[in-house]
């Protein structure tokens, strides 16, 4: 009975045993089976990004019965004994792991002198060839997609059938196009893209003729279109380019010519194409977008982005956090939208004032005009002068105004009519939200007071750093000023006294001195010509 739960009790203990190395990580197991001057590597990637897992065996699998495992002599149990002192002695652990890697299966780091593989192991060969995949992760597959490829794959689709990844290349292409880009953002061309439609014509096919009505707008994906007035070539359109987006602006609008697909590339005239090719060559290829489609998207964005932008003016812009709701609608309704790139200017000082604006995104730049005047006068009779001033005109930055940030203040100072500084855009894409003058004392909109009273100390703060920078810029036009006058002034007076008699003792006071003319060159080309025709 005694031998029983002894071999039950060590059965246990081996167990656990087996289980501590079981969760011990492979880099750890490597440490104690290699020297520490080697270095470990593994077999591939994959066995460092999806590890094998190691099955804990239970105590019935490692544990072994006692009559197999133990040899009873006079009742003890020595080959228990033996076993317990080498669990306890440093000498026989390697033996102790060899009889434990018999009984449960372990994952063995690869020797490091095994080459790593390349990181498309990681993936296996199913999801490398995957369209999306290849977009997303161009460094783990065999061929990187281009934009190209995408358009040339996701246009002739059905609108209802093109991906996210073809929906967005289309409508970066869109972007590309001058006509689009001028009226669109990358939102409202994602949503055109799904409603867009692929048509393609054969060589002298009519797009459309003079005096149709003109529903849709095309973009030229491939080929190309001539124009054609009273059947004579007066333009055309190449690829990547617009025609007909008249449409789009006018409603019930004519067409006022006749747009014709022209031969491919390869073949200048009818003759060069065989009936056979006639049937199957494509003179252009189009993405046709429907003026319905087009307002209605237009529509649709703008109500989604109206919505947010209420939330926005109560939360972000200071001036509107004690506006109530029915006013924040009221200038949703009346202001409008002003985008710019950068460097276009807004306005520029001195003119009329229009509208107050308020920066949705990006950074814009208020800058002020300087003046500086350079005066130049001679002698013109024995006590007069005449004078001519220069003036010349610079434009210095002061301050910045980013995300909530406002401007454009001067319609609450009383008394100024004209703007006080110029407004240039500062960051890649600007985006603006104006409200007219008529809109911001309207009835059924005013200020608070505590806005008002916000509106009046922004605008004595850039009241002060305008005049702050003036004056530093005009001191230091100034001190330049006087360092080139000062460098220009002669070292030597223009006469020299000499003595009339070297060998004399005398002054020269008292010698009847003469006078010669110094060797001064003036800097002005102008005065140094007269002074070499007075000499």
């Amino acid at each position: 009975m005694m031998a029983n739960s002894n071999s039950s009790g060590i059965s246990e203990l081996k167990a656990l045993h087996n289980s501590t190395n079981a969760l011990t990580s492979p880099r750890e197991r490597s440490a104690k089976n290699t020297p520490r001057d080697r270095n470990h590597a593994y077999a591939s990637l994959v066995d460092i990004v999806r590890p094998r897992t190691v099955p804990v065996l239970s105590s019935r699998q490692t544990s072994t019965s006692p009559r197999g495992n133990t040899e009873q002599k006079d009742g003890k149990l020595p080959r228990v004994r033996r076993q317990s002192q080498a669990e306890g002695s440093g000498e026989s652990r390697t033996s102790r792991e060899q009889d434990n890697q018999d009984s449960r299966p372990r994952t063995t780091p690869a020797p490091s002198t095994a080459p790593l593989t390349g990181d498309r192991e990681v993936f296996p060969a199913w999801i490398r060839e995957r369209k999306d995949f290849q977009v997303f992760f161009p460094r783990f597959s065999d061929h990187v997609i281009t934009d190209e490829e995408i358009l040339q794959q996701g246009v002739p689709k059905e609108p209802s059938e093109r991906n996210i990844v073809e929906l967005q290349c289309i409508a970066r292409w869109i972007m590309k196009i001058p006509s689009m880009s001028t009226f669109l953002d990358l939102n409202q061309a994602t949503e055109i893209a799904k409603l867009a439609k692929y048509r393609a014509f054969r060589p002298q096919e009519y797009v459309f003729r003079k005096g149709d009505v003109g529903d849709a707008c095309y973009l030229v994906l491939s080929g190309e279109v001539h124009i054609l007035i009273d059947g004579e070539k007066v333009a055309s359109v190449t690829k990547n380019s617009a025609f007909g987006d008249i449409a789009l602006q006018l409603e019930n609008a004519t067409r006022g010519a006749d747009v014709q697909a022209a031969f491919p590339p390869g073949t200048a005239s009818p003759g060069a194409l065989t009936p056979n090719s006639s049937q199957s060559a494509i003179g252009c290829e189009v993405l046709m977008i429907m003026a319905e489609d087009y307002h209605k998207t237009l529509a649709r964005c703008q109500t989604r982005r109206r919505k947010h932008l209420v939330n926005w003016l109560h939360t972000e812009v200071t001036l509107f956090r004690d506006c109530v709701e029915s006013k924040l609608h009221f200038f949703e309704l009346v202001s409008i939208d002003v985008p710019l790139k950068k460097g276009e200017i807004l306005y520029t000082q001195g003119e009329s004032v229009g509208a107050f604006y308020i920066v949705r995104s990006g950074r814009v730049r208020l800058e002020v005009d300087i003046q500086y005047e350079r005066r130049h006068r001679w002698p013109c009779d024995k006590h007069k002068w005449k004078q001519q001033v220069h003036a010349v005109h610079s434009r210095v930055p002061f301050h910045t105004e980013e995300s909530a940030g406002f401007f454009g203040f001067e319609m609450f100072i009383k008394g100024q009519q004209t703007r006080a500084y110029t407004v240039v855009a500062d960051s890649p894409t600007v985006e603006l939200i104006g409200l007219n003058r008529v809109d911001c004392f309207s009835p059924y909109f005013s200020f608070t007071p505590r806005a008002q009273d916000r509106i009046h100390d922004k605008n004595d703060k850039c009241r002060d750093m305008a005049l702050k920078m003036v004056q530093q810029q005009l001191r230091a036009f100034r001190k330049s000023q006087s360092a080139a006058a000062s460098k220009n002034t002669p070292t030597h007076p223009p006469v020299v006294i000499q003595h009339k008699f070297p060998h004399s003792s005398e002054t020269p006071e008292f010698q009847f001195p003469r006078l010669r003319p110094a060797k001064w060159k003036a800097d002005n080309e102008v005065v140094s010509a007269f002074q070499q025709a007075c000499q």
